[in-house]
């Protein structure tokens, strides 16, 4: 009776109940016990290996890994009698979510956007590329950039904006006290770094496009959009342009421009798109 009960728990119910079969066998004679326990581990060997997967997998479609955690967490908060409902709660649990997954085709989008982010990744992704050029306040990124990411993510596609000058930003937030969130754009500070340092004194005129380049190509496996947002110069838009030659370029150039500092005037008046 006790082994018929304790047969209801998957794998481990059976050697369970074997114990009282096998205190009764040696408590009659050795020999006795030894048979008794051949006799059982033959029984949960073709059990276990033969009838019970076969059972289980045309029945309940659970697999045994699922089953064993259900056991093991079944039986932490509910004890023996956990264990004995574990696997039909678990197979009604599965049941329920396959008829949701039926009804609102969850799980086909992610197994669908699962597929598209593997497939970016093998074949090294193709993003597509906006290049949003235009003069200071001229609504770059809070007007164009966020109208383009509304319309691509309509069709389902990852969108990141991207910025040539985002490892002057990093500089200014770690080693300059630069809050982003309360402080106004540090433009001095910016064209200090970007133009006087890097490009004049240490003549790594390409350092921010090469940056902003492997960043593409590292998000490239992971987006299908980038918004490239901050793009003023000549030289950054030919560059990228033969880097890149489906990049799609946003001209600004009939907005005011009332925010440059005057050293930032003097480097743009340079290169600055005609």
């Amino acid at each position: 009776m006790f082994c018929a009960v304790t047969d209801v728990i998957p794998y481990i119910g059976p050697w369970i109940g074997a114990v009282p079969a096998l205190f009764v066998g040696f408590s009659m004679n050795p020999k006795v016990g030894i048979l008794t326990i051949v006799s059982i581990m033959v029984c949960q060997t073709l059990e276990n290996n033969f009838y019970q997967p076969l059972i289980m997998g045309k029945t309940m479609k659970l697999h045994p890994v699922t089953i064993m955690l259900g056991l093991l967490i079944f039986n932490y908060f509910f004890g023996m009698i956990g264990m004995i409902v574990a696997t039909p709660v678990i197979a009604s649990l599965k049941i329920i979510v396959e008829f949701i997954d039926e009804k609102t085709g969850v799980g086909e989008k992610f197994h669908s956007l699962n597929k598209k982010r593997r497939t970016r990744l093998s074949r090294g992704g193709k993003m597509k590329l906006y290049l949003i050029c235009g003069k200071a306040r001229a609504g770059k990124d809070t007007f164009f950039a966020k109208l383009i990411k509304q319309e691509e993510e309509k069709d389902n596609n990852k969108v990141c904006i991207l910025k040539l000058t985002a490892p002057l930003y990093s500089w200014a937030e770690d080693y300059f006290n630069y809050d982003k969130e309360k402080d106004e754009k540090p433009r001095e500070l910016l064209q200090t770094l970007g133009y006087d340092i890097l490009q004049l004194k240490l003549k790594k005129k390409d350092f921010l496009l090469d940056y902003l380049i492997t960043t593409i190509e590292v998000l490239d496996n992971y987006y299908d959009v980038g918004l490239i947002t901050d793009g003023r110069l000549v030289h950054e838009i030919e560059v990228l342009k033969e880097k890149y030659p489906n990049i799609k370029t946003i001209l600004l150039t009939n907005m005011k421009d009332n925010k440059l500092t005057n050293k930032e005037k003097k480097s743009s008046n340079r290169n600055r798109f005609r």
